[in-house]
């Protein structure tokens, strides 16, 4: 479920969150959201639970981190979570995520701003836990040492100029030059420097051997592409 907070001090919010979640079991996860005015939803600060288990102890934390305004936290089947909501308007989405290896002062006040400037969401994802005590060179994610992916999204109109869209980007950058990687799922364009950030270069090393060794004529190349 979920619990919304007044927007004031965010920057007091960001920072209880971090230090609730460094002391947080594995049990729990949450993601917080800082949404714009959208549509019929007004702008919200919104923390997104999900405990496996039944002491919800650990939820009293999180109730004192900012002024709680609404909480909604129950039991759910998965796939009901998963529904999907009313159709949004139509909207040209200017992505970018970026994972911090540490959520601190100089992140929380670049997240701030950026939210601050208007027509964005930004959200953090907390990590660590158990996909931190995952071997960097196991898979082909090897940024384990993050504690938190902070995605943003600015809601542009469809039409939007390129110029536009470079603005929305400069906005991010102030956010995503203080990570150390990005994750793939959130990346909203493929490009040179999105490829170095998905992987590490003794990562990517190795990620391209495999690639010449499997598939040397790169048929499997829709995706972010690892040249053989």
């Amino acid at each position: 479920g979920m619990i919304e907070y007044a927007l004031e001090d965010l920057d007091q919010l960001l920072a209880s969150w971090a230090q609730v979640m460094r002391n947080a079991p594995d049990e729990l996860t949450t993601t917080l959201a800082l949404r714009p005015a959208f549509g019929p939803f007004p702008a919200a600060a919104i923390l997104f639970v999900c405990l496996d288990g039944d002491d919800t102890s650990a939820l009293d934390s999180l109730r004192a981190i900012g002024t709680a305004l609404a909480e909604d936290i129950s039991e759910h089947p998965y796939a009901e979570v998963l529904e999907e909501g009313p159709p949004a308007q139509p909207v040209l989405p200017v992505i970018g995520n970026t994972l911090v290896d540490s959520f601190d002062e100089p992140v929380i006040k670049a997240v701030t701003a950026a939210y601050a400037n208007g027509g964005r969401v930004v959200f953090m994802r907390y990590l660590g836990g158990a996909f931190g005590r995952v071997d960097p060179s196991a898979t082909a994610f090897a940024h384990r040492g993050a504690e938190v992916m902070v995605v943003s999204a600015a809601f542009m109109p469809e039409d939007a100029t390129e110029d536009h869209r470079a603005e929305a980007r400069k906005v991010w950058a102030t956010i995503g030059h203080q990570g150390i990687g990005a994750y793939a799922g959130f990346l909203g364009s493929e490009t040179s420097e999105d490829i170095a950030a998905l992987w590490p270069p003794d990562t990517l090393d190795r990620l391209r051997e495999v690639k010449r060794t499997w598939d040397p004529d790169n048929l499997f190349r829709r995706n972010f592409n690892i040249a053989p």
